[in-house]
């Protein structure tokens, strides 16, 4: 198991930084075209946000695709792409959870 560590890190590094890149393309676009539904967000920004309350926001909008009704600016389509990403993200991360707690063999 030990093998795996630094594979699964890295992969999970990797999805960290695209999640967080394409969060911010997301918000941007929201902005630039849905200012409206970015301010009722809480006005997300990724890197100096650090409030839960825009963050939950943030990811029930996601869950429940409220995106889905905006038309332009690709907005529906990273949204979509988003929700499925988290969805893997977590479950990329309780295989790293998992692993981690498998006792090795010597």
């Amino acid at each position: 198991m030990p093998d795996l560590y630094l594979p699964l890190f890295a992969l999970l590094g990797v999805c960290c930084v695209t999640g967080l890149v394409t969060m911010q393309i997301f918000f941007s676009r929201l902005r630039r075209y849905y200012e409206d539904e970015w301010i009722q967000l809480g006005c997300p920004v990724v890197f100096l946000n650090s409030r839960g309350t825009v963050t939950g926001a943030v990811i029930r909008y996601l869950w429940r695709r409220d995106y889905a009704k905006l038309d332009g600016g690709g907005v529906n389509r990273l949204g979509n792409f988003l929700r499925g990403f988290i969805i893997f993200y977590f479950a990329l991360f309780a295989l790293v959870l998992f692993v981690l707690g498998i006792p090795t063999r010597r």
